[in-house]
Formats: structure tokens, sequence, C-alpha cells
């Protein structure tokens, strides 16, 4: 059983902080459950969050059916406010079709800092299939940093406000917006871990076959959350195109 060293080393200047703790068997949920506090739960990756203390490192340690301890890291957009909040076509790249490929029939989910409602995303027809806020829990559309917006507008935007000068790479697109990053930018393990485990969840509701996730992180000399967070969705994705009978 590993126990990432950021951990360590923030447990050294603090009494307290957040992990996630990967466990092997049910069991050991219920050792954990009883011993720490749980305030996650991520069974897309067989993970819960919790609040540990110093000492509870050393008595994670010496449990064998834990595979991974690692900590809640910082996380945030790869770019800081790419674009003016609601503004594609300012700096989105122009982006030609080609062989037909124009996302039709195809949900694109963006785990980012939102989307602000604009008109080519709506125009003619709404392919915003819905909104899910992980900060705050609007139930409307919006962004209050404008890279989710860019992020978007690259991919799904259709360029009917600048006159078709400016279009994503699939023009018709739907997509589903799961914010899970500040207004500042910035976000934490935790709150991008509660975006994937939705996902997992209600993919098949939304009809997602891709997933955008447009941010960085502070790495870990273990098992990284959400690396592992990641293949289980990207695994999710494939399984999702493949017929079946």
């Amino acid at each position: 059983m590993s126990i990432d060293s950021n951990l360590v080393n923030i447990l050294s200047l603090q009494d307290k902080a957040n992990a996630i703790v990967k466990i092997r068997s049910a069991l050991e949920m219920d050792i954990v459950r009883r011993r720490l506090k749980v305030v996650k739960y991520y069974p897309f990756i067989k993970s819960v969050g919790v609040e540990c203390y110093r000492e509870d490192v050393v008595t994670l340690s010496r449990r064998h059916n834990l595979e991974f301890v690692s900590a809640e890291m910082h996380v945030s957009t790869l770019e800081d406010k790419l674009a003016p909040i609601g503004d594609i076509g300012a700096t989105a790249p122009k982006v030609l079709q080609k062989d037909g490929l124009t996302g039709v029939g195809t949900c694109l989910a963006v785990i980012d800092t939102g989307l602000n409602i604009h008109t080519d995303f709506c125009v003619p027809q709404n392919r915003i299939v819905h909104f899910q806020d992980f900060l705050a829990d609007e139930k409307y559309p919006y962004d209050d940093n404008g890279h989710g917006t860019f992020v978007t507008g690259v991919a799904v935007g259709n360029g009917l406000c600048s006159g078709k000068n400016v279009v994503g790479v699939a023009p018709e697109g739907n997509v589903l917006p799961l914010k899970a990053i500040s207004a500042s930018g910035d976000s934490s393990t935790f709150h991008i871990l509660d975006a994937m485990q939705w996902l997992y969840d209600n993919h098949r509701r939304f009809g997602v076959k891709v997933v955008c996730m447009s941010f960085g992180a502070e790495p870990t000399d273990k098992a990284d959350p959400l690396k592992i967070g990641a293949k289980a969705n990207i695994l999710l994705q494939r399984m999702a195109q493949t017929p079946t009978c």
C-alpha cells in the first residue's frame, strides 16, 4: 500500500488534510468508515474522500487491503481566461470541416468552468442538453471564468455569431457542461472527481461519447486519482461506442 508523499508533506505543516483512499474490499471500507471521517464516495474508482490527521496516515499505511492514499491536490485550468466571458469568436481558431464530420448525434461532456449561454450553442436549436454545477449547485448554465466557454466553442461552436468565420470542430454536436472549476480557474481533486463520478453514473442518459478535461493538477508520486478517474471514463466511452445486441 502506498502513501503519496504530497500528503506526508502537507501533514508535516498542518494537523489535518483531505485525502483519497482506494480500497480493495467491502470489509476494508467498513474499517475506514469507522476510523476516519468519510466525506466523499467515488465508487467508480473504488475510493473514498476522507479527512485525516497525521496519526491516521500511520494507521492507513499498515492496512494491506488499501491500494493507495493520495492527498487532495490543487487543480487549475491549463490557461488563465483564454477569452472574455461569452466571447468565442475573439480568440478561437478558424476550423474548416472535413469529410463531413460535424458531430451530429454525439454529445460532448466538458468538465471545466461552466458554459455561458451563447448563440453558437443555442441557435437554431439549443444543443446544451443539461448543466451540472458541483460548486454552487446552480441550475442554469453560467461561466464566471470564460475558459469552459472557450473550450466548448472550439469543440462545438457552430460559428453563427461570427457569420461562419469561426467554426468549432463538431458544430452540430450536443454539449453537457459540468462546472467543477471556480471563477479563478481553480479547483480541487474532490470537485473534479465529483464531476467524473456524476458523468460515470449519467453518461447514458445524455448519450455522452466524448469527454473534454482541459485542466492540470500537481502530480502525485504514486497513484493519481484523477488519472485513474479519467481512464475509467475513457473506458466507459469506448464501451458506449461498442455495438451490443
